[in-house]
């Protein structure tokens, strides 16, 4: 079994120093609580709407016994921020059936609420025989960027339009008692989150040819893809291309199955805030083994070759692709987030955009990276646009951090690097979906 990464040098050891003290002076600093706080106001409080949105997802109702309420629903009410992170949380427990109408009304904050009007409280525990920390339930994120959840106290949702007949909804936390990830518990007389958006859910309207197969030479394999195109797609007007990739373990349909990579591109399109693209999932995973999109992880397993020699010129044909680099981006995560930035570094004129979630940046086995890109600016190539979103607590942060300090510290290197609460999960992966459509979508040229 390889390694994982290579060892460290000294200077990015220092690097990684720096950012522990960083993170344990932000922790310090975080558990300061105003009394009274109000996100996404306008100055002069007119009904306006903030920028933040809301989904709702709904869920079986459970006591502390398992048994079910079946003419009860949680509601489960996601707040994002306007950078499209999750905000805020609340569980609303109701009758069933109701709209989002239907969901004003203050609600008491219980632990296992088998009522209409109780709201599910936030919890965190700590599991000492692993040493880790589980947190779930309702909560808010407070001007520091902490998750603060929510274990006593009331949540009122209230409804208002604004000067063109919109609904936007304020969501009011009252006398609640609070508690961070860290078990640092505080109180806080009034939170208020003012005039979200309703964002409901839409279903995927494009084409999805899941799990076809391209016969490789250079691998001596059959290797699964999955196509998204457009609902237009007609096979004669020509459209840009992403180029989507899994991490480790993972197959050509993680992204659609568990990030809804598809959906987000609907509303993305639907929204005008990308345009339509073919999206191209090529699987990595291959007999169980993960071949890091590249050709020297595997013996024998020429992938980065497969995929630029025979892969991408059939596939390009066949769907109708503009083939050049002002219409074809990279994205992906952890193994895929590697492949995004190798891609895109070995070949920088071929890609307008690499959008890479927790990347894996050293892989003992695979190309080094730092090399490949000190060669591409050596070289004076016009570098593609890329953008690193990692959470703060993945245990990849550190190595992306210092690739992300060295590319700017060292070549200038501006990388839109995006950090916020979470792990090496689907949970934070999903969130990054409508970011990578909107920004591949903006990068491609007209």
């Amino acid at each position: 079994m390889k390694a994982l990464f290579f060892s460290l040098p000294l200077a990015l050891m220092v690097v990684f120093f720096l950012v522990a003290c960083s993170e344990s002076e932000d922790n310090e600093s975080a558990i300061e609580e105003e009394e009274t706080e109000e996100v996404g106001t306008t100055p002069s409080e007119v009904v306006s709407a903030s920028g933040y949105t809301f989904s709702i997802e709904e869920s079986t109702v459970y006591d502390a016994n398992s048994n079910v309420y079946s003419s009860l629903t949680k509601y489960v009410i996601t707040v994002y921020d306007s950078d499209g992170n999750p905000y805020a949380e609340f569980d609303a427990v109701n009758s069933a059936g109701l709209s989002v109408e239907d969901l004003s009304g203050e609600y008491t904050i219980a632990s296992y609420p088998t009522q209409a009007w109780l709201m599910d409280n936030g919890w965190v525990y700590y599991y000492s025989a692993w040493n880790l920390t589980y947190s779930g339930g309702s909560y808010y994120t407070d001007d520091s960027g902490v998750k603060q959840f929510i274990t006593a106290g009331s949540v009122a949702i209230d409804s208002a339009e604004d000067s063109e007949g919109n609904t936007l909804y304020t969501f009011t936390a009252t006398d609640i008692t609070q508690q961070t990830s860290e078990a640092v518990t505080s109180t806080a007389s009034s939170v208020s989150i003012k005039y979200v958006t309703y964002d409901p859910a839409v279903e995927s309207n494009l084409i999805n040819l899941t799990d076809l197969s391209f016969s490789s030479t250079a691998l001596g394999k059959d290797v699964a893809y999955t196509v998204l195109l457009p609902e237009s797609y007609d096979g004669t007007a020509e459209y840009p291309v992403l180029y989507l990739l899994h991490g480790a373990s993972g197959s050509n349909n993680d992204w659609v199955d568990s990030g809804g990579i598809d959906v987000a591109l609907t509303k993305a399109v639907t929204n005008g805030e990308a345009p339509e693209m073919i999206i191209i999932m090529p699987n990595c995973t291959i007999d169980g083994k993960d071949y890091f999109y590249c050709d020297t992880y595997v013996s024998g397993g020429e992938y980065k070759t497969f995929f630029f020699e025979e892969f991408m010129p059939y596939v390009e044909e066949e769907y109708n692709v503009i083939s050049d680099g002002e219409h074809r981006a990279v994205a992906g995560l952890s193994m895929g987030g590697y492949g995004s930035i190798y891609w895109g570094g070995l070949y920088p004129e071929d890609f307008c955009y690499i959008y890479a979630c927790s990347p894996a940046t050293y892989v003992d086995g695979c190309p080094n990276l730092y090399d490949i890109y000190d060669a591409d600016f050596a070289a004076g190539y016009d570098m593609p646009g890329m953008t690193i979103e990692i959470g703060t607590s993945d245990f990849l942060y550190s190595y992306a951090y210092a690739f992300n300090y060295v590319m700017k510290s060292s070549y200038n290197y501006e990388i839109n690097w995006i950090e916020r609460d979470g792990s090496h999960t689907w949970e934070f992966w999903a969130v990054c979906a409508p970011k990578i459509v909107k920004a591949v979508g903006a990068a491609f040229g007209d």
